[in-house]
């Protein structure tokens, strides 16, 4: 197996300047996928508690996803308030809201379709300086058991159906127009 990165000794004199020199000459190259969806592999999966806010002390899954050199990660928090987002989750990895006996540990490895957003976040660094990038982030998963076209999303639209004849009693057509199908829903 081929080595990745550079070693460096225990001795080595570590702070921030260095770090940041040397992840500038050669540090993780991080893709950016347009909005759109993907098929991500589950690269990591952690067992946490959620650290603070309303949900404080509840048991949570910290999930890693990768693609390519595109990593994102998203967290499902084990409450009831989040149950849709699990029932999806689930879909998404297994086909079915039911999943296997001690499916946590069957994560790492398998394929989940995502729809991913693209985003736009910023950070305040170390200096004061205000640092904006760019930022994949998971907007919902995919049923497995669906179809679903794989890719960017480059111009969304809204589909209209065609026009169709429909005939009453009386013998007389009239056109019928069925309401616009919105492909963004998560269902």
């Amino acid at each position: 197996m081929e080595q990745i990165g550079q070693n460096f000794g225990f001795d080595q004199q570590i702070t921030n300047e260095w770090i940041g020199a040397n992840a500038l000459s050669g540090g993780e190259k991080r893709e950016i996928q347009d909005e759109g969806r993907y098929k991500f592999v589950i690269s990591n999966f952690a067992k946490k508690n959620v650290k603070g806010g309303k949900y404080q002390g509840a048991p949570m899954a910290e999930l890693e996803f990768t693609l390519g050199g595109t990593k994102m990660k998203t967290w499902l928090i084990l409450n009831m308030d989040f149950k849709q987002k699990i029932a999806s989750f689930l879909k998404a990895v297994f086909g079915a809201e039911n999943p296997p006996q001690n499916f946590w540990e069957q994560l790492v490895g398998r394929e989940v379709g995502i729809y991913v957003d693209k985003v736009e976040d910023s950070f305040t660094n170390d200096e004061g300086k205000l640092i904006n990038f760019t930022k994949n982030e998971v907007k919902y998963f995919l049923d497995k058991t669906l179809e679903h076209e794989w890719g960017p999303i480059n111009n969304p639209t809204v589909k209209e159906a065609p026009k169709q004849e429909t005939r009453s009693f009386g013998g007389a057509v009239s056109q019928e127009t069925i309401p616009p199908l919105d492909d963004g829903l998560p269902f």
